[in-house]
């Protein structure tokens, strides 16, 4: 069955099959004026279009690509809005120069007031307004000491005293709270510090804990065995810990995560540098490190249970500080 379609934006009529609507939910490109329109929304039968349009129209469906289209109204004339001219005063041509300017043409003709009539001619006086002079003197006059206001309160000498102590004490308290927190840093970086810091920390009950970096480690080689066949549930973990920096690294901790046979993940287990250190340095973990471009390897030993692990991974991460 024949349909017929109206383009909306330049309503040009056109013959369309209904399988080729509905193929594309209605969505059709006009060939007269190129813009896509819903051809669902103006599709009728070819006796409904016939029926309804006027005689120039129905001479035109048998080729409703060259359609009339109806002409558009034209828009009456408009003036083009310009923006507003800032208001700026212009002062006043002198007479002469505008004669001269434009030869033959004054602003206004200069009429005799001798020749007004009487009535015209009014005589009226203004009294002139007294303009008050002030003398050279109050510009340039130099106030005294003793002609200042010298009224508002001053502080005291034990008043100001007093905020000097304040502020020298407000600036160690925050000397001391930088020095706390990057005490780690000072240590590394500059080796001589380290013995004033642990004094310092001695008298107030801190530590000065190892610089923890774990971006500046690598691992080169990691493994995990079991110890016992006949214990599978028991193994061992190892791990060569290379530093890369030029600086001393403290321990890291060990996040190990052990897998399947599918790499998925079965249990994760952080290991503190007071699990795998030997028993002689576990009191001092926290301020232990490896040396600058040194390597070490690192064992421990931990009971998996019955967990069917097949694989793990390693990665390091900054070391607890108690």
């Amino acid at each position: 069955m024949a349909m017929v379609t109206t383009c909306p934006h330049c309503t040009t009529s056109f013959n369309v099959e209904p399988a080729v609507l509905l193929s594309r939910n209605g969505r059709v490109r006009c060939g007269q004026c190129k813009q896509v329109f819903d051809g669902l929304l103006t599709a009728v039968t070819l006796e409904e279009f016939q029926s309804t349009a006027d005689t120039a129209m129905g001479d035109a469906v048998p080729g409703a690509a060259s359609a009339t289209v109806p002409p558009e109204p034209v828009p009456e004339a408009y003036w083009l809005a310009l923006p507003d001219a800032p208001d700026v005063p212009v002062p006043p041509m002198p007479l002469e120069i505008a004669a001269a300017a434009n030869p033959g043409y004054l602003p206004y003709e200069p009429v005799e007031q001798d020749a007004l009539p009487p009535e015209t001619v009014t005589e009226t006086s203004f009294p002139a307004a007294p303009v008050p002079i002030l003398a050279p003197a109050a510009f340039n006059r130099v106030y005294a000491d003793d002609e200042l206001d010298n009224t508002a309160p001053q502080p005291s000498t034990r008043t100001r005293r007093l905020w000097a102590v304040a502020a020298t004490l407000a600036g160690l308290l925050l000397a001391g709270q930088l020095l706390y927190r990057y005490r780690s840093e000072l240590a590394a970086n500059y080796p001589v510090t380290k013995l004033i810091l642990v004094q310092v920390c001695g008298w107030v009950g801190c530590r000065v804990p190892a610089l923890q970096q774990p971006a500046a480690l690598n691992i080169e080689a990691s493994d995990l065995q079991v110890v016992d066949k006949e214990q599978p549930h028991l193994v061992q973990l190892t791990a060569t810990v290379r530093n890369r920096a030029a600086i001393d690294i403290g321990y890291p901790a060990l996040d190990l995560v052990l897998t399947d046979n599918r790499e998925h993940a079965l249990a994760r287990r952080v290991i503190t540098p007071a699990d795998y250190l030997p028993g002689p340095q576990v009191a001092q973990a926290a301020q232990l490190a490896i040396a600058a471009n040194a390597e070490v390897t690192l064992r421990v030993d931990m009971d998996i249970g019955g967990l069917p692990a097949g694989g793990f991974r390693l990665n390091l991460t900054p070391a607890p500080i108690p």
